[in-house]
């Protein structure tokens, strides 16, 4: 195993390795980001549990199951897709976001309407 001292000086000593390092880095990325839009929007099924019981639907018996959404990764995802919009009117978190506010500023939608192509 390498420590983070053995791959700098790597990456200082062989160029290729600095170029094949840095595209393993940005995929990486790419892949955390499309996660990122996955949970915000497309959610992630969950058990329901209630008394630490899983619930199961009387009928089928299969565990029922809740889709979640990820607010704080929409909120991380709009501020950097839009910083002007987002970033300079939310103030810096608390760890309390005010969702209220935040969902209240998308739905004022101020940009421009965008010109349709093709």
């Amino acid at each position: 195993m390498l420590s983070r001292r053995d791959v700098s000086d790597l990456r200082a000593r062989d160029k290729n390795f600095a170029l094949a390092l840095d595209e393993a880095m940005d995929d990486a990325a790419d892949m955390l980001e499309a996660e990122a839009w996955r949970r915000a929007f497309e959610g992630v099924a969950q058990p329901v549990i209630k008394g630490g019981k899983l619930v199961c639907d009387p009928t089928t018996g299969e565990t029922l199951m809740v889709r979640r959404y990820s607010d704080s990764l929409l909120m991380l995802l709009l501020r950097g897709s839009k910083p002007g919009k987002f970033s300079s009117r939310v103030r810096p978190s608390t760890g309390q976001e005010d969702f209220a506010q935040i969902i209240e500023e998308i739905a004022a939608d101020d940009d421009p309407p965008r010109r349709k192509t093709g």
